[in-house]
């Protein structure tokens, strides 16, 4: 391996020893650029991360503030549906009552009927 400087002389020690600095010098620059870049783009993700948290949080209250307003809104829909359940029960056993009281009534009349017509003979 032939080494030599610009001017085409051979390269001495120092000058290796010079360029050798030089490339530590460099090496160090760009592991320090490397470093603050490494540490911007962990600020950044870090702030993206909380962003994402924050957003996480704010949905799930929205998720429970929804449910809570259906589970309302299914118990009030229940609330009326039974009540108008119960509602036409208490007619049908209304009109229970009166079909069995009318049965009965024509029942009575058809016997009195039965006492009051001539018997054939």
């Amino acid at each position: 391996m032939n080494m030599q400087d610009e001017d085409g002389a051979p390269a001495t020690k120092g000058d290796l020893n010079r360029a050798r600095s030089e490339m530590k010098t460099e090496m160090e620059n760009l592991r320090a650029q490397l470093r603050a870049e490494s540490d911007r783009l962990d600020r950044r993700i870090g702030a993206a991360h909380r962003g994402l948290a924050v957003e996480i949080v704010k949905t799930h209250e929205r998720i429970d503030r929804v449910e809570n307003n259906l589970r309302g809104e299914i118990r009030d829909s229940n609330s009326r549906i039974l009540k108008a359940v119960e509602g036409f029960m208490s007619q049908v056993g209304k009109t229970d009552r009166a079909q069995i009281i009318a049965d009965w009534r024509l029942s009575e009349l058809e016997k009195r009927m039965a006492l009051i017509e001539p018997r054939p003979s």
